[in-house]
């Protein structure tokens, strides 16, 4: 038997992952990562609920569960990271960013290396070819999240298990759920980017509290008409087709 860590987040996706390899007979370790906010700002993107949920899983399957506080390093770097890239004028992939620096990487350099390899409820397939590993989309084409994993290593990718790889739908999954009577079956999946509290602030107000202030300027046409006037690029993203305004 393999010695597998599990990223256990409390949702039912990580949820069917451990239903999943413990019917092969693996007993993998559990661990939920704490990416709480900085000390001074009142955000939490852990709940009670979530680790109330993720501790209530992996107790049903009798595996070890173990909370790891990772919120510096998420602070330090995935949050920084995101208010540089919007300040300059860009538009920032905080999920990208935690799976390399956080996920797969602090987690990895603190428990991580411990063990064989490290399980996660990310729709998504990893292919050897040639003694390389790549990282392939998910059968779940509405839910694939291999482009979160872009930026992994060939030290990390060789030792990643991806169990919902080949499920087709997310149907699917809450029906493995529901079959194998875990509580968070029917929960609903999160939206919101992790370190932003939906019910009082939104990602420009977040960003706004924090000292930066948007620079209002124009659409504009190939041609440089000026169709109207946009409220700071922070307040947008790349491909964006609704709320501007000009339609």
């Amino acid at each position: 038997m393999s010695k597998i860590a599990l990223l256990l987040s409390g949702g039912v996706d990580s949820s069917v992952a451990l239903h999943m390899l413990c019917q092969t007979g693996e007993k993998p370790d559990c661990y939920y990562i704490h990416i709480g906010p900085d000390e001074k700002d009142s955000y939490s993107c852990t709940s009670e609920e979530d680790i109330e949920m993720a501790s209530a899983v992996a107790a049903k399957y009798d595996c070890k569960f173990e909370i790891i506080d990772l919120h510096r390093e998420y602070w330090d770097n995935v949050v920084k990271y995101t208010m540089d890239k919007v300040s300059r004028g860009y538009t920032p992939n905080p999920d990208v960013m935690c799976n390399t620096i956080i996920k797969f990487g602090a987690f990895y350099d603190k428990i991580g290396y411990k063990y064989d390899y490290i399980a996660t409820g990310h729709y998504a397939k990893l292919q050897e070819r040639d003694g390389a590993f790549f990282v392939e989309r998910g059968s779940n084409e509405r839910k694939d999240q291999s482009y979160m994993l872009y930026r992994l290593g060939q030290d990390v990718l060789s030792r990643l298990i991806f169990p919902l790889g080949e499920i087709q739908d997310k149907e699917q999954t809450r029906q493995m759920a529901r079959d194998a009577q875990l509580p968070n079956a029917d929960n609903a999946d999160s939206q919101e980017i992790c370190f932003i509290d939906d019910k009082m602030d939104n990602h420009s107000q977040f960003i706004q509290r924090r000292g930066f202030t948007p620079k209002m300027g124009n659409f504009v046409d190939a041609e440089g008409k000026v169709l109207g006037q946009h409220k700071g690029l922070l307040n947008y993203t790349i491909g964006q087709r609704k709320g501007l305004g000009i339609a």
